[in-house]
């Protein structure tokens, strides 16, 4: 290991470790660059979808990780024509919602918000 760390420099050591203990979608995520991965972008308001890069999405107004909040935390995920305030997080944060108090809809978003990023990358056919 040690000729690694001389080869590398200590601070490719610490990537490669980190690295190391993630999944491969973290690992892409880690790794962005101007190629950036494509996600998949659902607003929980109105439903709709759209396949953007975070930049993109970003530019665009959407509320999505990674540029906005951070995949597997409940955070708004909604399109730029939709408000946050009818949001999964709002209802927990603002109006101190309990799970039992969740539509079928809000726990569905719950569900796929807790599997990011896998549950919104675009998977090849």
């Amino acid at each position: 290991m040690r000729g690694l760390v001389d080869t590398l420099g200590c601070g490719a050591e610490v990537r490669l470790a980190r690295l190391a203990h993630l999944s491969l979608l973290q690992a892409r995520l880690a790794r962005m660059t101007d190629t950036e991965p494509q996600w998949r972008h659902i607003c929980e308001v109105c439903g709709v979808e759209e396949i953007l890069t975070p930049a993109k999405a970003f530019d665009l107004g959407w509320d999505y990780p990674p540029r906005m909040g951070k995949f597997g935390v409940v955070g708004p995920r909604c399109c730029p024509q939709c408000p946050n305030m009818r949001t999964v997080w709002w209802a927990l944060a603002i109006d101190d919602y309990t799970e039992d108090m969740l539509t079928d809809a809000q726990r569905a978003t719950v569900r796929r918000i807790a599997g990011e990023p896998d549950s919104v990358a675009v998977v090849a056919d």
